[in-house]
C-alpha cells in the first residue's frame, strides 16, 4: 500500500524507497498532492483556502500539518539545506502526509527549485493555473506593498518610476498595509507619460503564459490541467445574482476537474452559499491617486480602460494573499 511505502521512505530516504513510493502514489488519486499556480497580488491564498473548503466538502482528508507553499524552503520545515534542500524538503512532507492517509494542497509561484516541481510531477500532482485578469489591480496591489516590479526579469527600465506610493501611511508594506482599514489605505500615482503603463500591463499579461510554462518544464503535459481566474472564482461574492453565482459555480467545477475532484454542484454550492453577495464590488479607479488622468490615458486602449472600473476583488485578495 502507498501509506506502507511512505512510511519505507520516511525510515531510509534511499532512492529505491523514494521509486516505490512515487510510483504508487501516482496512481493514488485521493493522496496525491494538488497544485495551485497562481501569483502574489492575484488571490491565491484566498483561491487556496477555499479550494481546501471544496475538498473537504467532497470528502478528502487534507493536512494541516503544514502551510501550503512549501515550495519556499523556509517556509516547509522538512527543508534542510544541507540535506537535499527544497526537493528532498518536499518528498518528506508529502510522504509524512501520504503516511497519515492525507493530501496535501500546495501553492507556488513559479518560482522555486525547478528540481522540485519536477519530483512533485512524479508524484502525480494534480495542478491548476489560477491567474488575476484585471493585471492594472494586480499592479496597485503590488505597488501598494511595495513588491518591487523593476527587479523582475521581464521588467523593462522604462517602468523604474511607473508607480509612487502616496497618502496616508505610503511607508506601509506588506503584510502592515493590508491590515489598514480602507480609509487609511496608501493609493498609488502612475506615471501617464511614454506608454510606460500600457507596457508594462502587457508585459504583467504575459504571466499567464510564463506560469504555464513551469508546469510544461515540469512535465505537465499541455491540456492536463485546466486555466482558471480568480476574478471568475470569486464573482459571486460581490454579485448576488443568481447568473454570477451559476458563472462562479462552474470555474469552481472546471478547478476541482484539473484537480482530480469530481465536482458535485450542490457541494459546491454549499460552499458558496454563506458568500454569496456578501462583499460590496471595489474599484481600481479609488486606489489611484491621478485616476482621472489614467483613466483619460488608458480610454484610447479599451481593454485596460475597462479594468480601472472592473471590481477586481482586491478587499478579500489583499487581507489574506
Amino acid at each position: 500500500m502507498v501509506t506502507d511505502a511512505a512510511r519505507a521512505f520516511l525510515r531510509q530516504q534511499t532512492h529505491k524507497e523514494w521509486s516505490t513510493f512515487s510510483s504508487l502514489l501516482s496512481t493514488m488519486s485521493d493522496l496525491q498532492p494538488r497544485l495551485l499556480v497562481s501569483e502574489g497580488c492575484s488571490g491565491s491564498t484566498s483561491a487556496i483556502t477555499q479550494l481546501k473548503e471544496m475538498m473537504k466538502a467532497h470528502g478528502h482528508k487534507l493536512d494541516f500539518q503544514y502551510n501550503s507553499e512549501l515550495f519556499k524552503c523556509e517556509k516547509n520545515p522538512e527543508c534542510e539545506e544541507k540535506k537535499g534542500g527544497e526537493t528532498l524538503g518536499m518528498k518528506v512532507a508529502v510522504a509524512k502526509a501520504v503516511a497519515a492517509g492525507t493530501t496535501l494542497v500546495l501553492k507556488t509561484q513559479g518560482n522555486g527549485n525547478p528540481e522540485t516541481r519536477k519530483t512533485v510531477q512524479q508524484m502525480g500532482a494534480y495542478a491548476v493555473v489560477a491567474y488575476r485578469s484585471n493585471v492594472l489591480a494586480r499592479l496597485l496591489c503590488e505597488a501598494r506593498d511595495c513588491f518591487d516590479l523593476v527587479r523582475k526579469a521581464d521588467a523593462s527600465a522604462a517602468q523604474e518610476r511607473l508607480t509612487k506610493r502616496v497618502g496616508p501611511h505610503a511607508e506601509a508594506c506588506f503584510p502592515t498595509r493590508r491590515e489598514l482599514p480602507p480609509d487609511k489605505q496608501t493609493k498609488v500615482w502612475i506615471d501617464p507619460e511614454g506608454g510606460k503603463l500600457v507596457e508594462t500591463l502587457g508585459v504583467m499579461e504575459k504571466n499567464r503564459e510564463v506560469l504555464a510554462a513551469h508546469l510544461r518544464e515540469a512535465g505537465y503535459a499541455d491540456g492536463s490541467y485546466a486555466v482558471v481566474t480568480t476574478e471568475a472564482l470569486f464573482e459571486a461574492e460581490t454579485d448576488g445574482s443568481a447568473a454570477a453565482l451559476h458563472r462562479t459555480a462552474r470555474a469552481w467545477e472546471e478547478t476541482l476537474r484539473s484537480l482530480g475532484v469530481p465536482p458535485d454542484h450542490e457541494k459546491i454550492l454549499e460552499v458558496l452559499g454563506p458568500r454569496h453577495g456578501a462583499r460590496a464590488p471595489s474599484s481600481s479607479y479609488d486606489s489611484i491617486s491621478n485616476a482621472e488622468e489614467v483613466v483619460k490615458l488608458l480610454g484610447r486602449n479599451a481593454h485596460y480602460a475597462q479594468m480601472v472600473g472592473q471590481p477586481p476583488h482586491t478587499e478579500r485578495f489583499e487581507v489574506a494573499d
